[in-house]
């Protein structure tokens, strides 16, 4: 344990994003990814509350943008069904995601 990054603790649970547990989850999901991708040491830290707003913000984008594009690109394709190529024609127009 290094005591310059004491491991993160999750915000308590009167912050509103533990009242729905999809959002909970992705919530542990964040701080579980950030620890992963800060372990290295003198790495920065990823701050409670900064984890809430990076999954409230990850929530938004999935069920705004995301949910949006997948479908149009399902309903292109006249399937009813968002299939794993329209997860991937998203992905494409996300330069940030492309080549992943």
């Amino acid at each position: 344990s290094d005591p310059l990054n004491p491991p993160r603790s999750p915000p308590p649970p009167a912050h509103p994003i533990w009242s729905d547990p999809v959002h909970r989850r992705l919530l542990l999901d964040v701080i579980s990814i950030a620890d992963h991708e800060t372990s290295r040491p003198g790495a920065p830290r990823l701050a409670p509350d900064a984890a809430a707003a990076v999954a409230a913000a990850v929530a938004a984008y999935v069920s705004g943008k995301l949910a949006r594009d997948l479908e149009a690109f399902a309903r292109h394709a006249k399937r009813r069904v968002v299939a794993p190529e329209d997860v991937m024609l998203v992905a494409r127009h996300n330069e940030d995601v492309e080549g992943r």
